[in-house]
């Protein structure tokens, strides 16, 4: 019998931590189902203007430009909710607010065409979507900010850490990779921080297309870096924005 109790005092505190880990993942998935938001970027490439040895609307830049489709692309991220100015935006990477790698001029024998591109940036969350636009943008940082059209009635905004994550600390992100969200799902992953590395922070996180700008978050829940790229070899070494870049691209 002496054996017994303690059998049942440690299966019973096991019982326990199990039981309060679970709710405290549930809280925590929660926040993020009203935090995190599924960015789509349609871009529409157009033929604006043709000039032909350097005079413009010729006969056959006119027969030029009617025969030029347009070029549609489509691409997918991830974004956080946050508040700036009073206004919840959203913040995500700079590759996924901006439009195709084309030139922005084309040059073929006696022609010149100059290409013009047109981006809408769609919004989702739950059951809440609406179109936005970029107000600030760091292609060199990978940061971008979108104001949306619409403001959201219960969503939950996220805040940036003072101070980066301790190495070797838990972290956590939420976002959809290979556009995998829906107001039904949504894909959490866990892993830690390994350190700094050429103005980058990594992770020992899974990562793949579609989860860049999701914002990795530390063990309070706050944003200490953002999704930028995966290791090209291996989907479980993760690139981040730093914490500071990050503040400081906001704050400027």
């Amino acid at each position: 019998m002496k054996r017994i109790v303690p059998v049942i005092i440690v299966f019973v505190m096991q019982v326990f931590f199990t039981a309060c880990n679970s709710r405290s993942l549930q809280s925590q998935y929660s926040v993020l189902e009203k935090q995190t938001v599924f960015v789509e970027n349609s871009t529409v490439v157009k033929a604006a203007r043709c000039a032909q040895l350097g005079v413009e609307g010729t006969p056959d830049c006119k027969i030029l430009l009617e025969s030029l489709p347009d070029i549609y692309s489509r691409s997918t991220g991830s974004g956080t909710f946050i508040n700036r100015n009073g206004k919840i935006t959203v913040l995500t990477v700079e590759h996924v607010c901006s439009g195709s790698d084309v030139p922005n001029l084309i040059e073929r024998d006696e022609f010149m065409v100059e290409v013009k591109q047109e981006i809408k940036l769609k919004i989702a969350s739950g059951n809440f979507v609406s179109f936005g636009k970029v107000i600030k943008a760091d292609k060199e940082k990978d940061l971008c900010l979108i104001e949306l059209d619409e403001q959201p009635n219960n969503a939950r905004v996220a805040h940036v850490a003072l101070f980066p994550a301790r190495k070797g600390s838990k972290v956590y992100y939420a976002g959809a990779p290979y556009g995998m969200m829906s107001n039904e799902f949504m894909m959490y992953f866990e892993g830690n921080y390994s350190g700094p590395h050429e103005g980058s922070d990594i992770f020992s996180l899974p990562c793949a297309p579609g989860a860049s700008g999701s914002s990795i978050r530390n063990e309070h829940g706050m944003i200490v870096s953002i999704v930028q790229k995966v290791h090209s070899k291996f989907n479980h070494v993760c690139f981040g924005a730093s914490t500071q870049s990050i503040r400081d691209f906001l704050s400027n």
